[in-house]
């Protein structure tokens, strides 16, 4: 029987099909550290799970809304490009940020790629489990 253990920091998350032994592990780990079981993730590094009765599912919603409202962007519209097409650029064109921190911090937090791969990985790592069974 296998147990999968993904660790990330301060936070493990041990999966397997046999309640009884997580239980153990848990036990285990327990003995020899100062742990707290928190049950089942239900909010990962960004990334909501929910649990079926036979599937997870991975979704990043709550990433993208907290995200949106932390750069006061809730109103935004869609569009199909990031901005106008055509348009000439020069960076004397407007005038430059007194503080670039913020452009900064949102340039950083919208790269969700980094989420997405961790999300199929995590979900590579759950359907292996799954297939064991």
């Amino acid at each position: 029987m296998c147990v999968f253990v993904l660790i990330y920091i301060n936070v493990i998350i041990v999966t397997n099909n046999a309640v009884m032994i997580i239980d153990s592990l848990i036990s285990n780990l327990d003995s020899k550290f100062a742990i707290k079981d928190l049950g089942s993730p239900s909010y990962f590094l960004g990334i909501h799970i929910t649990k079926t009765e036979n599937d997870l599912h991975f979704h990043q919603g709550k990433y993208v809304v907290d995200l949106l409202h932390r750069m006061k962007m809730t109103g935004a519209k869609p569009a199909p490009t990031p901005c106008i097409t055509g348009a000439k650029l020069s960076k004397f064109s407007v005038d430059p940020l007194s503080d670039p921190t913020e452009y900064r911090s949102m340039v950083e937090a919208s790269d969700i790629s980094y989420n997405i791969n961790f999300s199929i990985v995590l979900q590579i790592f759950i359907s292996l489990l799954l297939k064991r069974s």
